[in-house]
C-alpha cells in the first residue's frame, strides 16, 4: 500500500494526521542488511546504521479534502461494525 500514492494520500486525508513512509518498502530485508553491517563492522552500532541506512516521507493531510473524506468513512465503519457482528 506504501507504494500507492494514492493510496497513502486517503489514508492521510481520511485520519487527519500526517503519515510517514518508509523509503525503502522492503523493511524486513532492509532490516537484515542494517544488521548484517553492524556486523561486518561498517557501522559502530544499531542505532548509528539505523539512523544512516533509513529514511522515510511525510505525507500531510489537505483539509479541504479530509473533510470530503470524513462521511465516507463513517459510512464505511457503520458497515464495518454491522459486519463484525456476523458470525459464520
Amino acid at each position: 500500500m506504501t507504494q500507492s500514492p494514492t493510496l497513502v494520500r486517503l489514508v492521510a486525508d481520511t485520519l487527519g494526521v500526517p503519515v510517514s513512509v518508509a523509503a525503502v518498502p522492503e523493511s524486513a530485508s532492509l532490516g537484515c542488511a542494517i544488521l548484517a553491517a553492524v556486523g561486518a563492522g561498517v557501522y559502530a552500532s544499531t542505532a548509528e546504521a539505523v539512523s544512516t541506512m533509513t529514511g522515510a516521507r511525510r505525507v500531510d493531510p489537505d483539509p479541504r479534502r479530509a473533510a470530503e473524506c470524513d462521511e465516507r468513512y463513517r459510512k464505511w465503519r457503520g458497515v464495518y461494525d454491522l459486519l463484525q457482528t456476523w458470525t459464520l
